[in-house]
């Protein structure tokens, strides 16, 4: 399985765009995958950089409803017309952060850029094919990043209400006696997840994960406390077998930490990478 970092914050050169989001090419034995796009045309204009065809991929999944995962999902629909556009029904929901407790900004995607009638909406665990899942509802029992409390919705009534991440997905991939599982931000607790999608797809082991953290929030420029992070690296602690690459919100000073208590199962991943596993 091949996979190319087509944008995260950071970058291997400055032969590329760099940009807050992330979106992953993906190429199994049989199909071409996109999970996430970014939050505009950056990762297309890296593919083009890196020879890759936006235009040749079977699907994209969207981790969930936030513009820096989903904002080049205009730029992708110009440019493929066939794939199929994978992602839960509440991902097109209003989605903002709150500073000050007053200002809302808004994080949600730009469905008036978007054609709708291509979306495709999934719940629970579903098979795309037998070596493709997508799944979702994850349990919330354990480490859940303190970032979540700057990140709203609506209820029903218009009423304000802190993100449930309802429309939160991960992708699995099983291939060659290998499990890969890709996250978006994590918000659900990757620990959660990562139990869920094992429990859901009746596996014994995760081999390979790649996503974001959310250990920093962006808007108070906060990085998870130590105990909290130890916290977290306890519960990676139940998947001795799984190596975790990661980027993108779970924060630099986060990250170096990771890498020097992990022993190595622990790597960042950043835009122009290509990673075979």
């Amino acid at each position: 399985m091949r996979i190319v970092i087509l944008l995260e914050n950071s970058r291997i050169s400055s032969k590329f765009k760099a940009k807050h989001g992330i979106s992953l090419y993906v190429e199994t034995e049989n199909r071409k995958l996109l999970f996430d796009c970014g939050p505009d045309s950056t990762f297309f204009e890296n593919a083009h950089k890196l020879k890759l065809d936006p235009s040749a991929v079977d699907y994209m999944i969207l981790s969930h409803g936030h513009y820096d995962h989903g904002g080049g999902l205009a730029a992708f629909m110009k440019h493929n017309s066939h794939a199929r556009i994978i992602m839960k029904n509440t991902a097109v929901n209003r989605y903002f952060v709150k500073k000050f407790f007053l200002l809302k900004i808004n994080i949600g995607l730009k469905l008036n850029k978007i054609d709708k009638s291509r979306l495709e909406f999934i719940a629970g665990y579903h098979e795309l094919e037998k070596t493709l899942a997508v799944c979702s509802g994850f349990q919330k029992d354990g480490f859940i990043p303190a970032g979540n409390t700057s990140l709203y919705t609506m209820d029903a009534d218009g009423k304000d209400i802190m993100d449930p991440f309802d429309h939160e997905v991960c992708l699995l991939i099983k291939e060659n006696d290998k499990n890969v599982l890709f996250t978006g931000c994590s918000h659900s607790g990757l620990g959660n997840m990562m139990r869920s999608v094992k429990k859901q797809a009746s596996i014994d082991k995760i081999d390979v994960v790649m996503g974001g953290f959310h250990l920093y929030n962006p808007i108070t420029r906060k990085t998870e406390s130590r105990e909290r992070i130890d916290s977290f690296l306890e519960e990676l602690s139940e998947f001795p077998e799984t190596v975790f690459y990661t980027g993108h919100c779970t924060g630099n000073k986060a990250l170096e930490y990771l890498q020097s208590e992990s022993n190595g199962r622990i790597l960042p991943f950043k835009t122009g990478m290509d990673i075979t596993v």
